[in-house]
């Protein structure tokens, strides 16, 4: 059925489109178009001066390139800081609302790292695991530790994925803390009153009225912050360089704009798988959610 609009309606129609136009622009620009001429690339062989149609040729290198998939190791192992910073996160976070004087101050010191940004927070940390003249060794030396262990050492996985790993819990905290801060200063006090009544103690209610009333909150952080960690690759380029056990998988798809030639295809056919199991992740976290997030107050 077909309703005129009035000549206030047209008007607020008109004013709706002005202000969603540049989002929307920008969505098409920059995520939908790149989406669409990415997968049709991976069908080709495209070196910015030619194109040639090679059908799935790309995706079978893929899942014959042995160095990708080592890259999903890599990224897997380090991706185990996101448990880690979310646990720490919200412990400090239940200590500073706890807290009557100083929690801000607090606050403010665990975010400093998010302000310096990611670059500048790796170069520091390059110089605190710098061997002999790092911050780290001097500090061991003046305890009488002659030969401290070589942080960066990419032959020793573990160790290099350790130092990583330490690096970025001390990057990412501050934004992790200001949420759940945030979200554990809205609790009702009435629950923590009713559980004093009853006799619960500090733990129990930690456990039994905060952790399951800001699960939501959790499972955001959890997703995000996954998918970041899983996109990483700079403060690995920045802290070493490449080799096999330190490429991550975004920095591998990088090498293939230039480093290792032009080869946009090949490029764009490990986007897309890629890009697959990141959706995959993502899928599996809002499947499992069900099990332990609370949307009940």
């Amino acid at each position: 059925m077909y309703l005129k609009l009035t000549k206030a309606k047209r008007r607020e129609w008109l004013w709706s489109v002005i202000f969603i136009l540049p989002l929307t622009t920008g969505l098409i620009l920059f995520m939908v178009y790149p989406l669409i001429t990415g997968i049709a690339y991976s069908f080709t062989d495209y070196n910015l001066f030619d194109m040639k149609f090679v059908g799935g040729a790309n995706y079978v290198q893929v899942f014959h390139d042995s160095t990708f998939w080592k890259s999903f190791l890599n990224v897997i192992i380090f991706s185990i800081n996101v448990p880690v910073n979310l646990v720490l996160s919200l412990v400090i976070s239940a200590i500073l609302n706890s807290l009557i004087k100083g929690s801000k101050v607090y606050r403010a010191i665990y975010f400093l790292p998010i302000i310096c940004g990611a670059v500048a927070t790796t170069f520091i940390w390059k110089w605190i695991y710098a061997s002999q003249y790092g911050l780290l060794d001097n500090i061991l030396y003046s305890m009488g530790i002659q030969s401290p262990p070589i942080w960066l050492d990419v032959n020793q996985p573990f160790s290099f994925m350790s130092s990583m790993i330490i690096m970025t819990l001390w990057a990412c905290l501050g934004t992790n803390i200001l949420i759940y801060s945030a979200t554990i200063k809205n609790i009702p006090t009435t629950y923590y009153e009713a559980a004093l009544i009853d006799g619960a103690n500090a733990f129990t209610r930690f456990f039994k009225i905060t952790v399951p009333l800001i699960s939501p909150i959790t499972f955001y952080l959890l997703l995000t912050n996954l998918i970041g960690s899983l996109q990483e690759f700079s403060k690995f380029k920045i802290m070493v360089g490449y080799t096999d056990n330190t490429v991550l998988p975004v920095w591998y798809i990088y090498n293939f704009t230039g480093n290792f030639g032009y080869e946009y295809g090949y490029a764009s056919a490990l986007g897309v798988v890629y890009g697959l199991f990141l959706l995959g992740v993502a899928a599996i976290n809002f499947i499992l959610q069900k099990y332990w997030v609370s949307y009940d107050n």
